[in-house]
């Protein structure tokens, strides 16, 4: 659909019984159902000739919500290389602005309403499932040091359904980080990461007081090594390409690399891999110990499953990790 969002699809469009979606005149793309709740915004990126790039919920009371941007810079000319924020490739001193419609919270509105979602996810099977899956990694894998973590969102998003999406993602990943660092000291702890560009200046507040710390793009993929756990929990393929491209994590837990790898598969403007970036991502994964995500009994006539798609893979320790050059890194794990 986004290579189709221009003015001659404009107006709505049935899916199926359940779900429409609507193309405004400016290209933007909004899924509703059937009770015409916005159940997925497809966003509108435009750039350059100083557009920004931004993200709109079409209805509702405009007092329950309130715009947050945030101006993303790219600093070097080897991350410009690599594909700036988005995957959008940008010039010396260009600069993109996000600006995201989200649900006006306090911060004890936002702690209750995440300590909400966080109790629903300790209560579920597919938590004790998931600590059982990352006690067979953590045996079989090399120390990790670090974990980063992509595509969580933001905890504020206008959508109700967006907002049980992205605290129950956050809500595992602190389940993962409190797996990777059982038995160890203090000072021996994984630190924890996070980069979203939706992220508010409330969300960085919140991750922090969980004990993850939210960092700027595109910080996050130069914190990776081989010793890492990188997470994706929903973002663009360009996420793990840029991944591929650098040391090799020892352990992931991805949703979109199997979509990746299947050019068959719907992709969207800023999603498109060439062959040799679909086979370096397929490098990178080939050989690694592979088990679904556990997934969580979803209320009825809940679409947004968060945990759909997503995948743990490990590394065993007697292999040799390689990189995104193709050649084996000197680490034996």
């Amino acid at each position: 659909l986004e290579k189709k969002t221009d003015s001659s699809m404009a107006g709505s469009h049935q899916i199926n019984n359940d779900l429409s979606f609507h193309i405004s005149d400016d290209g933007m793309l909004t899924i509703t159902d059937k009770e015409g709740a916005v159940v997925h915004q497809m966003p509108k990126c435009v750039f350059g000739e100083g557009e920004p790039a931004s993200w709109r919920v079409e209805g509702g009371d405009p007092t329950d919500f309130v715009e947050s941007s945030t101006i993303l810079e790219h600093p070097n000319a080897l991350e410009r290389e690599r594909g700036g924020p988005f995957g959008l490739k940008m010039a010396e001193g260009d600069t993109m602005v996000v600006q995201t419609m989200c649900a006006r919270r306090t911060r004890q509105e936002m702690n209750t309403e995440f300590e909400m979602h966080l109790e629903e996810w300790e209560r579920s099977d597919a938590m004790a499932a998931l600590k059982d899956a990352m006690a067979v990694m953590v045996k079989e894998t090399s120390r990790i040091e670090n974990i980063v973590s992509f595509g969580l969102g933001s905890l504020q998003p206008a959508s109700k359904a967006g907002r049980r999406r992205s605290h129950l993602q956050t809500a595992a990943l602190l389940t993962v980080k409190a797996c990777i660092n059982d038995g160890r000291d203090d000072k021996d702890l994984a630190p924890c990461f996070s980069q979203d560009p939706e992220y508010t200046d409330l969300d960085k507040e919140v991750l922090r007081s969980h004990g993850i710390e939210p960092v700027d793009d595109p910080r996050g993929f130069s914190l990776i090594s081989n010793n890492s756990l990188y997470c994706d929990w929903g973002s663009y393929n360009f996420v793990p390409r840029m991944v591929s491209e650098g040391p090799w994590p020892v352990a992931m837990i991805e949703m979109g690399i199997e979509a990746s790898l299947d050019p068959t598969a719907y992709q969207g403007a800023s999603n498109e891999l060439s062959d040799a970036e679909r086979e370096l991502i397929a490098n990178m994964v080939r050989g690694l110990e592979r088990i679904p995500f556990p997934q969580l009994q979803e209320p009825e006539g809940q679409r947004a499953a968060p945990f759909a798609g997503v995948q743990i893979y490990w590394r065993k320790t007697q292999e040799v990790i390689g990189d995104g050059q193709g050649s084996a890194g000197t680490d034996s794990v």
